[in-house]
């Protein structure tokens, strides 16, 4: 008998600490309802109880809205922004995603050229909604690409090289009209970053 005792004594330890943990939650969630002994029901009055905080009248539902005061416009159609926020914030919208709160719109032009065909651009647009990042091959000797951006700058950067022959590669950034930046690369594989 001792033997047997010893050889399952792992396993009669753990089946009394599981016994003593169930009992001191039962014991718990009793002292947590007030004592009541009604059964199945003091355990979901135990966890309703005021040790979870219940929804408030203060708090806020739905969709917050900005009021007139904090939106110059007085636009109060953008979605998903509590009033306490700066007028220039950007918010998770709602049901996903972003939300750009009365930030300006601009118009930028990316463009590249030069005397033979370009191999190859990369740019990068962080505020662009339908063109943020990319690279274009097999261009021609010109290219150009037109988005809106939002907000304040930095909002674009253009990447070029030059072949192995060298020919110049011109990159310009164009923001409402008004020539940003302009740069063109150097000798063989030369490289040239326009940002605005």
């Amino acid at each position: 008998m001792h033997r047997l005792v010893r050889r399952n004594a792992r396993y009669i330890a753990t089946a009394v600490v599981v016994l003593a943990f169930i009992f001191a939650l039962v014991a718990f969630v009793r002292i947590d309802s007030g004592g009541d002994s009604g059964g199945p029901s003091s355990v979901a009055g135990g966890l309703s109880g005021s040790p979870f905080p219940t929804p408030s009248a203060d708090l806020p539902t739905g969709t917050a809205r900005p009021s007139a005061s904090t939106s110059p416009s007085g636009d109060s159609s953008v979605t998903g922004l509590p009033k306490t926020l700066p007028r220039v914030t950007l918010t998770p919208g709602e049901p996903g995603g972003f939300t750009y709160a009365n930030l300006p719109s601009h118009q930028l032009v990316l463009s590249a050229s030069a005397a033979v065909p370009v191999r190859a651009v990369g740019y990068l647009i962080p505020t662009s909604k339908d063109h943020p990042y990319g690279k274009v091959t097999g261009l021609g000797d010109r290219w150009s690409l037109t988005t809106s951006v939002y907000g304040k700058p930095d909002y674009a950067a253009l990447f070029i090289q030059a072949g192995r022959a060298g020919v110049p590669v011109s990159c310009t950034i164009t923001i409402d009209g008004r020539v940003a930046s302009a740069k063109t690369t150097s000798g063989a594989y030369g490289r040239a970053l326009c940002v605005a």
